[in-house]
């Protein structure tokens, strides 16, 4: 397993990847999604994580495999969560449609139409898990 990365390399991470936009799809510093804003997080922090396939169904197999998180990680409670947790936030009636990285505390990034963007996680309803991936802390 990966060490997990501290709160400067993760911050150092995601400033980086700020004034990135949207591209449905994206996976790299070219145009990312809320998706490949997970990707890239674990590629960067050598966590294996699989990528879905390109195809009809993409998006079904993209909810599938957020909603199965606990392969790649384990459920923690709000209290717990910090820098490099991940956040999955449930949109839509099909379960977890959308993905951030805890950048500290109270702050996450992620992707929307818009293009890569840093938030509160105060006050936000629509946030359904934390989840702590499986570091070798």
């Amino acid at each position: 397993m990966p060490k997990r990365p501290d709160k400067k390399q993760i911050s150092n991470w995601a400033n980086k990847l700020r004034n990135v936009k949207y591209s449905h799809h994206g996976r790299d510093e070219n145009g990312l999604d809320c998706f490949g804003i997970l990707l890239h997080f674990c590629k960067t922090f050598d966590v294996d994580m699989p990528d879905y396939v390109y195809d009809d169904d993409w998006r079904l197999k993209n909810i599938k495999l957020l909603n199965e998180y606990h392969k790649y990680g384990k459920e923690i409670e709000e209290k717990e969560a910090f820098a490099g947790d991940v956040v999955l936030i449930k949109n839509c009636k099909w379960g977890i449609n959308h993905v951030g990285i805890m950048i500290s505390k109270t702050k996450v990034i992620h992707c929307t139409k818009e293009g890569v963007c840093v938030n509160s996680t105060m006050g936000n309803n629509r946030i359904h898990q934390y989840v702590r991936l499986n570091w070798d802390d």
